[in-house]
């Protein structure tokens, strides 16, 4: 039992005192009294360091177990008792010393002795402390001990005081011992009434020999104390004849039980023939309570029925998880892609969805064109150098295997070269799987996702991956509908240029855009010269013809940022972002000149058209309106067809420094 050494110390000094109150009953001749005094003072000085001691090792305090700290509780009690055994210093711990009649003396406390009742009160209070501490976090059972000790310290405390405060002879030479051996008994009391009965050896030793649990017990230097049934049969020793030994001598290192053993590790798993058997150890230090142990308990079970229990569950919750993250994933990216309507953004914000929810580390979409050619249709985190490549080319070259998905050859994700493109640059991703994009039986193209250089796909991800496409092929297509009704409703029938609902749309917003920046903005309003004659020469059809004709050689002329719209009948209005009207008035002339210079043919007939142009101009001031301008356009274009067709007319200010309020006109005035 812990702190049983310092229990036996603190007994000893109070039997040892007591024995010594009984001796100075018989008369002693003279001063010899004081010597019985002495040896009082040698018993009584082992008194508060080893009730301190016993204190701190039955609550297991490890500074102080098996440690040279344990010196320090006796060095005061030491240096008192060798005063008290000079003869000189006897005054410093009986003052007023008288032998009254023989076995009765009287004197007082030196100032010293009351340092040492000063020092054993510390040590009890001390001790009161680590027991109520120690009560709190144990059990019940370790309660009543304690409990019991408490009481048994309130003895020597109350017995002491009174000694100091009432030293009488009777005080001081036998209720103060008396009470020392009443703590004592009560201590003993107190640790014994709460301990079980122990086991017998016979109980004992069958209880262990039959335990289902291989136990096993090693010292500190790791030799053999005690093997069951059970382990012997584990480890295939005799535990009789390999007791105090090494475990090296009677277990290999190669064996699955040295690291058991030897505390690595707390798992173990044996091969036979109808499987694997996984054992479990469990290692217990004894005493537990201290870091200095001196015998080590491990306990050895076979834990195979709880860990194919534990596989099984964890399997059918893998496979749970799996359909739920699955179920997960189709819905989120369906959810998403439902929402994306425009066609570049299915292109890349779904794509980027794809590729983030798969785990993906890029991918790209191949799309056949009208004419089935394949294109790179959009991309998501594409490497710099397979961007460059694809790059190179406006259209994508002839590549044998997007042939096969298109003639529907793979019906599953499959992996293989990504195309010729990168083919030709050396460039090959290992993980990438390329997925099928059809709509029923129309192939539309391929979605290519490269994943992790080893990855494994099994039989449920690639449906997955199947089902993803076939969602996306949706969302494409969805897309691309989408893009051409709103093209279509946004375009003229015949010219296929914006009309005039959605022309004035887009020129509010590059209106508001030169005003932002402060750039200038310029319009041309054209119209075709005679048309009326060339539908009453030719016919409407002729005349159509034209239209589209002109629309497309103005084109031709036009910048990307340029806006074309059909205005009304023959008439065709620009907007020209970012240009000056002397800018705008070239480009004005090189339309006029692209129309007039070339007849157009219409199968047997050369029609010659002119067209007239009338330029107007915003500046950087913003000081006009979209309207404003078209109308300043639409003056001047009828100025170019009042002075002859066939021209480009730029509209002027009559008010301005050209017109009523010039400098001429003001000296005429």
């Amino acid at each position: 039992m812990p702190g049983s050494l310092s229990f036996m110390l603190w007994m000893v000094g109070i039997l040892g005192w007591l024995t010594i109150n009984l001796i100075n009953i018989i008369p002693v001749v003279g001063n010899g009294n004081v010597g019985i005094y002495r040896f009082i003072l040698l018993f009584q000085g082992l008194l508060p360091g080893s009730f301190l001691l016993f204190t701190l090792h039955f609550t297991g305090q490890k500074l102080w177990v098996r440690s040279w700290r344990q010196l320090f509780l006796f060095v005061f009690p030491l240096i008192i008792i060798y005063f008290g055994w000079t003869q000189p210093f006897t005054e410093l711990l009986w003052d007023k010393f008288q032998v009254i009649s023989p076995g009765v003396e009287t004197y007082t406390y030196g100032w010293l002795y009351l340092f040492f009742w000063f020092y054993f009160y510390i040590c009890l209070f001390i001790s009161v402390f680590v027991f109520v501490k120690y009560m709190r976090i144990r059990g019940v059972f370790y309660q009543d001990q304690v409990r019991f000790i408490l009481i048994s310290a309130l003895l020597p405390t109350i017995s002491v005081a009174g000694s100091i405060f009432w030293p009488s002879p009777m005080m001081i030479n036998h209720i103060l011992p008396i009470s020392f051996s009443g703590s004592g008994l009560l201590v003993v009391f107190g640790i014994y009434k709460y301990r079980l009965f122990d086991l017998s050896m016979i109980t004992y030793h069958t209880l262990l020999e039959n335990f289902r649990d291989g136990l096993i017990i090693f010292d500190q230097k790791s030799r053999l104390i005690f093997a069951n049934l059970a382990a012997e049969n584990l480890l295939n020793v005799d535990s009789k004849q390999q007791i105090g030994k090494h475990v090296n001598h009677f277990v290999s290192q190669d064996s699955v039980w040295f690291p058991v053993l030897i505390g690595e590790q707390s798992e173990a798993i044996i091969l036979t023939e109808t499987g694997e058997i996984h054992y479990e150890a469990e290692q217990i230090f004894l005493p537990i309570h201290n870091d200095l142990w001196k015998q080590k308990l491990i306990i050895i079970r076979d834990v195979t029925p709880a860990y194919e229990a534990e596989q099984a569950e964890k399997e059918a919750r893998t496979i749970a998880e799996n359909r739920a993250m699955e179920l997960d994933v189709l819905r989120i990216i369906a959810e998403k892609l439902n929402r994306l309507v425009d066609f570049d953004r299915v292109t890349q914000d779904g794509l980027q969805e794809i590729i983030s929810r798969l785990g993906a580390r890029f991918g790209y979409i191949v799309l056949a064109d009208k004419n089935y050619r394949p294109y790179l249709a959009g991309s998501y985190n594409l490497p710099v150098i397979a961007e460059a490549a694809f790059k190179k080319y406006t259209f994508c070259p002839t590549c044998k295997v997007f042939e096969k998905f298109m003639n529907g050859d793979y019906q599953e994700p499959v992996s293989f070269l990504p195309c010729a493109v990168l083919d030709e640059f050396s460039i090959s991703y290992p993980g990438l799987i390329s997925i099928p994009l059809r709509l029923a039986e129309r192939q539309i193209g391929v979605l290519n996702l490269v994943m992790s250089p080893n990855a494994v796909f099994s039989g449920d991800e690639i449906r997955l991956l199947q089902t993803i496409g076939d969602q996306y092929s949706a969302a494409i297509e969805r897309a691309r509908l989408y893009e051409e009704a709103e093209r279509m409703a946004n375009l003229d029938p015949l010219t296929e240029l914006y009309n005039r609902r959605y022309f004035f749309e887009l020129a509010h917003l590059e209106f508001e855009r030169a005003c932002r920046y402060k750039h200038p903005i310029s319009v041309i309003m054209l119209d075709i010269d005679l048309f009326k004659n060339v539908n009453d020469t030719y016919g409407h059809l002729v005349g159509d013809q034209v239209l589209r004709t002109i629309a497309d050689r103005c084109q031709t002329v036009l910048r990307s940022s340029d806006k074309i719209g059909r205005y009304g009948g023959e008439e065709f209005v620009i907007i020209l972002p970012e240009t000056p009207i002397e800018m705008a008035e070239k480009t004005a002339n090189r339309i006029r000149l692209v129309v007039s210079d070339r007849p157009i043919l219409l199968e047997n007939l050369k029609v010659a058209i002119t067209v007239s142009l009338g330029v107007a101009s915003m500046d950087a001031d913003c000081n006009l309106t979209l309207e404003q301008v078209l109308d300043q356009a639409d003056q001047a274009l009828y100025r170019a067809k009042q002075s002859g067709r066939n021209r480009v007319h730029l509209w002027s200010d009559p008010y301005g420094m050209n017109g009523l309020f010039s400098k001429n006109k003001m000296d005429l005035l």
